[in-house]
């Protein structure tokens, strides 16, 4: 029978050759549409610092829109979405890392392969916006914060606050990945394996000093409480903006049943011995999850907070189920179904995703002004 040499490398290789393709081909595939048009540094009578401050959320994403285009000297889509593109496929790569970390690798393959082919993220890796580099310095944050505790260096810390305040740059959305970072230091100060005062010290004030560099002229000038409070308060109330159904929002991206099957797998989660991964798992679910469901009445793709944590407790169910079956005729034919999941889900995103599969790409039947 054909056994791989060095099974992990090859599936490695394999999950970022996909997550490439279906992310960085022609990303020159429309005109900017959408927030893209609000990344765009376009008038340049206004300062770059008063464009920078007077935005909703953090300056990253502007800044790089920005830089790609005093580099390239033009507004062409495919260059600008390209770092954004790139920053989707080191997400994948970074969140595979850190779910080994915490569990074994083919945990971290499945769930990799998960975020990887689901549509809401293909389509944030293909817009010039925040949420790829949102999502990859959060995973950095706390991947560096867990290696922090193991080999107990304290500069792993401080760069785990920076990744984390990086986060904060490009969208508040980064406090939800504090969530889990946070239960693992409860967990780590509970076994006496870190300090509060540590903590502190090399995470929490190196943290907010970098926030307050930016956040600090922010709110002090008023550009929070002009820009962002307001959207907040009709975000919450659903004034101007639609109550948004968010099983909808999901199939708008992944039109196909069987994206939701992972997405029900982790109720089982709920019925298994805790232990403090489960609990960190279940944890960054629910608090994002009642906030975007119960309290925020228009949610929209920031629904992909609680994604993440659900395509985590997915990837370990697979496994276990997989080291539960006993014979090996049956876990052959428990690999071929998740092989195939895997090809179909994959197919369906780049039929949705890539122009050279779908002339629609994927917004049908809409015009969008070039006015730049």
């Amino acid at each position: 029978m054909l056994k791989l040499k060095n099974p992990e490398t090859t599936f490695f290789l394999l999950l970022m050759s996909t997550t490439l393709l279906l992310r960085v081909p022609q990303l020159g595939y429309s005109h900017f549409y959408g927030d893209e048009t609000k990344t765009l540094y376009l008038d340049k009578t206004v300062p770059a610092t008063k464009f920078f401050l007077d935005q909703r959320k953090g300056p990253l994403q502007f800044f790089v829109a920005w830089g790609v285009e005093k580099v390239s000297g033009s507004y062409d889509e495919q260059w600008i979405r390209l770092p954004f593109a790139l920053a989707g496929v080191l997400s994948v790569a970074i969140f595979y890392i850190l779910i080994k970390k915490l569990f074994n690798w083919q945990t971290a393959l499945v769930s990799s392969l998960l975020l990887s082919f689901n549509g809401l993220f293909v389509a944030f890796s293909r817009t010039a916006q925040y949420q790829s580099f949102l999502i990859l310095f959060g995973f950095a944050g706390l991947y560096l914060y867990i290696l922090a505790v193991e080999k107990n260096r304290r500069s792993f810390s401080v760069l785990s606050s920076v990744c984390m305040a990086l986060a904060f740059y490009f969208h508040y959305d980064a406090v939800f990945f504090l969530v889990p970072l946070l239960y693992l230091f409860w967990v780590y100060r509970k076994e006496n394996i870190t300090r509060i005062k540590e903590f502190l010290i090399f995470f929490g004030i190196p943290l907010a000093v970098s926030l307050a560099l930016f956040y600090g002229p922010y709110v002090i000038y008023g550009y929070f409480q002009s820009n962002t409070v307001g959207y907040i308060a009709k975000r919450l109330s659903g004034k101007e903006y639609l109550v948004n159904n968010s099983l909808y929002t999901l199939f708008v991206y992944n039109p196909s049943f069987l994206y939701f099957i992972p997405l029900v797998m982790p109720i089982l989660v709920f019925f298994k011995q805790m232990n403090y991964r489960r609990e960190m798992l279940i944890l960054w679910f629910l608090v994002p999850f009642i906030a975007f469901q119960f309290i925020i009445l228009n949610p929209g793709t920031h629904i992909q907070n609680y994604l993440l944590p659900l395509f985590i407790m997915t990837g370990a169910l697979v496994y276990e189920i997989f080291t539960g079956i006993k014979y090996f005729w049956l876990r052959y034919i428990y690999l071929a179904l998740i092989a195939l999941f895997f090809t179909l889900t994959f197919t369906i995103s780049a039929n949705v995703y890539l122009p050279v599969l779908n002339n629609g790409y994927p917004w049908k039947n809409s015009v969008i002004k070039k006015d730049y």
